[in-house]
């Protein structure tokens, strides 16, 4: 038995999806790239919090030119959401890091005897927490209970829900950022790497491999700038700068821990990298209970109007629209076949994110394919 449904979208072009690199080997500009150090172990006992298992769920992407990618692990329930620059906003950025569901065994291990807040306090503080991010490097991280940590010149001050400061401590430096430009034509020159010297990458979407190992490299700096701040941290003599080292160690790690294969062979970076697909190109897959995530481009123009025309044979799958944070269409597990005008998009909307949810059956077997106009 198999699965197929046709995706039309009446109104999108230039689409960013799954497709295979298809640049020969030999035409590829190698990219120089620093090797990436064997994982570390982490300073702070993290209790077996962090999981190894996360799966990419969804992407959805916003008309502010950023797009979140949202990772959960089965085994614990931790949701982990990267907001990153869209592939033609020109230049790769990470501006926040999102957790929630974090569970924390022994939350008594955090702080010591000596504390303040209790073992629920603890664990309801420890259990959503966010980074953001200025060019790359941490700027601000911020507890459920809204306690703050800031990176200021070498110092990292923290304060209470309430923003009294409770402790500054002082550490080294980290602002080293390195910043990724993206190619957005079909061929990368010399000057893709130019300024190398100057620490400046390219990052050229249409070499996939050159992709992959460029935002590895700054996801392992932006971890080894958060971990530096978790060392700053083991000064502390607070009750939350002690949480703070806990969450920016958890947070280092899962930078960390992204880039490499996991138990489910998905890395942060594959997913970032997925080369643009063609209009009217279909997209073929298989394979029981996989979740697809895809970002298409829509094209310039007015009135992006989005219709879905699907068929599911007998065995069910699931699809899911995604634009501006909004879910705006969904269908199934469900057989069959229609053809569904979703929605008019505003005239600026550039991607729409699709998720697609394959059934457990090991015969499921789906593709789908945009097709592509627009009224210039």
């Amino acid at each position: 038995m198999s699965f197929l449904h046709s995706v039309a979208f009446a109104g999108l072009t230039g689409l960013a999806a799954i497709a295979t690199n298809t640049i020969p080997a030999e035409s590829r500009s190698a990219m120089p790239v620093a090797a990436i150090p064997l994982i570390r172990e982490a300073p702070t006992d993290l209790q077996g919090a962090l999981a190894n298992d996360f799966v990419v769920s969804q992407q959805t992407p916003y008309s502010t030119g950023r797009n979140e990618i949202l990772s959960i692990s089965p085994s614990t329930g931790t949701r982990q959401l990267h907001e990153v620059s869209l592939p033609d906003t020109g230049r790769f950025q990470l501006y926040e890091t999102r957790f929630s569901n974090v569970s924390v065994p022994e939350p008594d291990q955090v702080i010591d005897e000596d504390r303040s807040l209790s073992n629920q306090q603890i664990a309801a503080s420890l259990s959503q927490f966010s980074i953001r991010y200025n060019n790359n490097q941490p700027a601000i991280a911020q507890l459920a209970d809204g306690a703050s940590a800031t990176f200021e010149s070498g110092q990292i001050v923290v304060r209470s829900p309430s923003g009294q400061v409770v402790e500054t401590l002082s550490g080294e430096s980290t602002n080293h950022s390195i910043d990724y430009q993206i190619v957005t034509d079909q061929t990368i020159t010399d000057q893709t790497i130019t300024d190398w010297a100057n620490k400046s990458f390219q990052l050229a979407q249409t070499d996939t491999d050159s992709c992959q190992q460029t935002i590895r490299t700054r996801f392992y700096n932006m971890s080894v700038a958060v971990g530096s701040g978790a060392k700053t941290l083991e000064q502390a003599q607070s009750d939350y700068g002690k949480l703070f080292n806990w969450i920016l160690t958890f947070s280092a790690k899962a930078l960390e821990n992204s880039t490499v294969p996991n138990s489910r062979n998905i890395t942060f970076q594959s997913v970032a990298c997925q080369p643009p697909v063609l209009c009217n190109e279909p997209q073929t897959y298989e394979g029981a209970n996989e979740i697809r995530t895809d970002l298409f481009r829509l094209p310039k123009g007015r009135n992006p109007l989005v219709t879905l025309q699907y068929e599911f044979y007998e065995i069910p799958d699931r699809i899911e629209l995604y634009y501006d944070g909004e879910m705006i269409f969904a269908v199934g597990p469900a057989s069959g076949y229609d053809i569904t005008q979703i929605a008019s998009l505003p005239d600026n909307t550039n991607y729409v994110g699709v998720k697609v949810i394959g059934n457990t059956d090991s015969g499921t077997l789906w593709n789908y394919t945009i097709l592509c106009d627009s009224e210039l």
